[in-house]
């Protein structure tokens, strides 16, 4: 059955526009899904595959909830003093950890599509 799989894999990804990778530290050391990655890339252009990162759906929902205490709190100290810093300062550190996520996610993104674009079953052993 798997072989079956395997010989079936480049007709169906030859008649794929897309692939989306749902990307861990794992996904490049597992011979299967490097197989279809490779696939897929020797077929299409790499403009038509689609990364996103199994930690990032938990990153988001955290994120969502700290930025979400923090504007309650926020509104909380900007009721109880009436002080538009106090509350400005309260929100500042959700947003400051939203930058610093976005900034690590998006270079993780870039070298991973670095790697992606230097890949070729060519070179492989």
């Amino acid at each position: 059955a798997k072989r079956e799989g395997i010989e079936k894999l480049a007709a169906f990804l030859a008649d794929s526009d897309v692939m989306l990778v749902l990307y861990s530290d794992v996904y490049l050391s597992k011979l299967w899904t490097v197989y279809e990655l490779a696939s897929f890339v020797s077929l299409h252009n790499v403009e038509h595959l689609h990364i996103v990162p199994a930690f990032k759906a938990k990153g988001i929902i955290s994120l969502a909830v700290v930025l979400w205490f923090g504007w309650i709190l926020g509104q909380r100290v900007h009721r109880a003093t009436e002080d538009g810093f106090t509350r400005w300062l309260f929100q500042l550190p959700p947003g400051l950890i939203l930058a610093l996520f976005s900034r690590h996610w998006m270079r993780k993104k870039a070298a991973l599509h670095r790697h992606i674009e230097e890949f070729r079953t060519d070179k492989c052993s």
